[in-house]
């Protein structure tokens, strides 16, 4: 499955969970999911695509405002707050939209009023704070042909405060206590997720009788995770660490699409792209992070954690 915001892959070679957390609602025109032989074109995408379309700029001066909250009245933590802001506007040739869209989750409680843990894999939304600041551009050549930039800045990081409680000694982890959400978290190293991308698309509607489209775009991403411990055989916590891997992604596309007779049509084309990855892993003061129950994690030392590689996909 390959998710995609206005067709700019979003998947790296090492998979991940995070594909999704890559924009604010606040941004979205629409979501496409194509599954079947259509979604075969393209690198990686035999279980189908889910492309994410951005909203774009109008030929009239557009301005739109979105502010909220929310609460389950839980507890004084149990509130998220948004906020965001687009101006749009152009004549029939060339159009714009410019966005800045902020949210910061509180905490989630359950139907008891519990406070629900915090996930330290993938990482969840709670305590986070998310920005996504977007501009696309469109230039209309003439009736046929369009040129179409694409820009974003996305950041979703936890908060620096409150964090997975493991008890004194890591006794979550032997079993002799529960763990828990609680303040204090003061790590080196927080978990979140951090992207820049740009797009540059070219289409025209009656090249030779077909529909064409070329894209080349940049994409690089830094993913952070949670501190998690190392445990043995006996059930004693040997190290606290978190990991980190970057990945930076150019690539290009080009397709034709054409309709030889009613009721066909025929995609054709090119999909090429070159990744480069790099991870490491900052072990903790063991110390430090076993008298805290994992939330004083100061850095000691970072090494690899999975080997780098630089790898170059092309489909056809």
């Amino acid at each position: 499955l390959v998710v995609l915001v206005d067709g700019v892959r979003l998947n790296s070679s090492r998979t991940d969970s995070r594909q999704l957390d890559s924009i604010d609602p606040f941004n979205i025109d629409r979501i496409e999911v194509i599954s079947g032989a259509t979604s075969l074109y393209g690198g990686g995408s035999t279980g189908g695509l889910i492309n994410i379309v951005t909203k774009k700029g109008q030929p009239e001066t557009i301005m739109e405002f979105e502010a909220g909250t929310k609460s389950g009245f839980s507890s004084s933590k149990d509130h998220d707050e948004r906020i965001a802001g687009a101006v749009s506007g152009g004549n029939e040739h060339i159009s714009g939209r410019l966005s800045v869209a902020y949210q910061k989750f509180g905490g989630w409680f359950d139907g008891n009023g519990d406070a629900t843990l915090l996930d330290n894999t993938q990482t969840g939304l709670q305590y986070s704070d998310r920005l996504d600041i977007m501009g696309t551009g469109t230039l209309n050549i003439d009736e046929s042909r369009q040129l179409q930039l694409i820009t974003q800045y996305y950041k979703s990081q936890g908060d620096d405060d409150y964090g997975l409680n493991l008890g004194k000694g890591f006794s979550a982890i032997r079993g002799t206590s529960t763990p828990f959400v609680s303040n204090g978290l003061n790590s080196d190293r927080i978990p979140g997720t951090e992207r820049h991308l740009i797009s540059l698309q070219y289409s025209d509607s009656a090249f030779l009788g077909q529909e064409l489209v070329g894209q080349v775009y940049y994409r690089d991403e830094s993913l952070r995770f949670y501190p998690f411990p190392t445990v043995n055989a006996n059930k004693q916590v040997t190290a606290f660490s978190s990991s980190q891997q970057d990945t930076d992604q150019y690539g290009m596309k080009l397709t034709l699409n054409s309709k030889p007779m009613d009721g066909w049509q025929i995609t054709w084309g090119l999909d090429a792209d070159h990744e480069r990855f790099t991870s490491n892993q900052m072990f903790f003061d063991l110390a430090q992070a076993s008298a805290s129950g994992g939330l004083n994690n100061k850095k000691i030392y970072t090494t690899g954690r999975y080997p780098s590689y630089d790898i170059t996909n092309l489909a056809a």
